[in-house]
């Protein structure tokens, strides 16, 4: 997938935001202990992805 999306939304209302974004698909395995207690997920095998996405915004006082 791989999609890069650049958004600049100046709407007063609605906007004021801009951001950078990569979308792609994302899968994972992992495991925690806290305390006496340890946690587990499924094995990477058995997970799957519909969607996932990082970058970041401007928005506020930050947005130009």
């Amino acid at each position: 997938m791989d999609e890069r999306l650049n958004i600049n939304n100046t709407d007063p209302v609605f906007g004021g935001f801009a951001g950078e974004f990569v979308r792609n698909h994302a899968q994972m395995e992992w495991s925690a202990v806290v305390g006496d207690f340890t946690f587990v997920s499924d094995p990477i095998a058995t997970s799957t992805s519909s969607f996932a996405e990082i970058g970041h915004e401007r928005n506020g006082s930050f947005f130009p």
